[in-house]
């Protein structure tokens, strides 16, 4: 609860700060202060979210294979989609198509580029086949939308239909998508599973007893019942406790399933008034420094903003990468970029129709394309991506923002 109540306090003194500091400030920099500010608050928020659902989802008894495609499939992709509909929602839906085109571009380009130059990204064949060639064909059905200069309505409607079919196409795989993803390790990595207490423990000790599963559990979990659970002999937790001793075990197990719950929702609920404050800010921003700088606003959705959205996922790549999980380096980018294309432009298209300017017709987009052609491509040559590979997809990232500024220029 003082976790939650620390956390609150920051959130609203920042928001007074950064808003209260921009009124006093040139219109410029004014402007970057609240694209910046928004962006703290959408991507902090986003982070507390997603691990707040996750961990309450849990708690609850849900398959960390769920838990672990959700968070593939949409939580990668949260700032996105709440940006998108926010811009939509607000009337600049340009920023939509620049948001999710840019942050594919910028997964591909500078996430897997900077991962594989830390570490050597290794791919199963199993998720290329899979995934590679979905998002490839994805891209070139969003290109023929988008060739009449409009995502309308209905081609909305079929991008989220996709979206949903490749969830449910996902589930048809779930042995193998488990055990190639090792969600219960990348859970346990980013959100603390392996320390979580939960209702199935719960009821598993109060059906049968402190069992020698259990009891490793709760020493992880640093329980305490007035001495640390440690300490009680393994042979006698295989054996079973005396009744004072397993009541007190009971109790005190109950109290601290019942605060983190308590806590997770706090969170889950300062989270989510942080992405509506980010994602209203994080949007105002961008579009007040595109009509500063007399610019489109889908150059900036390619640039500042696709680049903030990306950069949270940046550092659990390198991470994960850095602890063996290439797997799931890959399938984040993979997830975010299906969802950016089928859900976060088919919901935005949904609200309102996307206008595409025609460089983006001519260039960005088949650019897109050509970057999911070159990361096919490398994984193909050797079924990795090295420091070399990675380099390339870094210098196109450079070329591809030079262009973006000459266009601008």
């Amino acid at each position: 609860m003082h976790e939650s109540s620390s956390i609150l306090s920051l959130l609203v003194g920042g928001i007074l700060l950064f808003l209260g500091i921009s009124a006093v400030l040139p219109d410029i920099i004014s402007a970057f202060l609240i694209f910046a500010g928004g962006f703290l608050f959408l991507s902090k928020g986003s982070d507390l979210f997603v691990e707040s659902i996750a961990r309450i989802a849990k708690t609850f008894g849900i398959s960390e294979f769920i838990i672990g495609l959700t968070v593939i499939a949409i939580g990668t992709s949260l700032p996105e989609l709440l940006t998108g509909i926010t811009s939509s929602l607000t009337g600049n839906p340009e920023l939509v198509l620049g948001t999710a085109v840019g942050s594919n571009i910028t997964n591909i380009s500078l996430i897997i580029g900077l991962t594989s130059t830390v570490s050597l990204i290794l791919i199963n064949r199993e998720i290329f086949y899979r995934d590679c060639y979905i998002l490839l064909g994805i891209s070139f059905l969003f290109y023929f939308f988008a060739y009449d200069s409009v995502i309308t309505n209905i081609d909305g409607l079929i991008l989220i239909g996709l979206f949903l079919f490749y969830i449910a196409f996902l589930f048809r795989f779930k042995p193998s998508i488990s055990f190639l993803y090792n969600f219960q390790e990348y859970l346990d990595f980013v959100y603390g599973f392996d320390t979580l207490v939960d209702f199935s423990t719960y009821k598993r000790i109060l059906l049968r007893g402190l069992d020698f599963k259990t009891h490793q559990r709760l020493i992880r979990a640093g329980l305490s019942l007035g001495w640390k659970l440690g300490t009680i002999p393994i042979s006698l937790a295989v054996k079973g406790l005396d009744g004072h001793t397993y009541v007190s075990l009971i109790d005190s197990y109950k109290e601290r399933l019942r605060k983190n719950l308590v806590r997770d929702f706090m969170i889950f609920i300062i989270g989510a008034v942080a992405i509506y404050i980010g994602a209203k800010y994080f949007v105002k921003g961008a579009v007040y420094i595109a009509d500063i700088l007399n610019v489109g606003q889908s150059i900036i959705g390619l640039t500042i903003v696709s680049l903030g959205t990306s950069l949270p996922e940046l550092a659990v790549s390198i991470k994960s990468a850095r602890r063996g999980l290439s797997n799931m380096v890959l399938g984040n980018v993979m997830g975010s970029n299906i969802a950016n294309i089928t859900l976060v432009i088919g919901a935005s298209a949904l609200i309102l129709p996307i206008n595409i300017p025609d460089f983006s017709i001519s260039y960005v987009i088949p650019f897109m394309i050509l970057m999911t052609f070159l990361l096919i491509l490398f994984i193909r040559s050797g079924w990795h991506i090295r420091r070399l590979e990675g380099i390339i997809f870094l210098i196109l990232y450079l070329v591809f923002l030079a262009c973006m500024a000459g266009i601008v220029v």
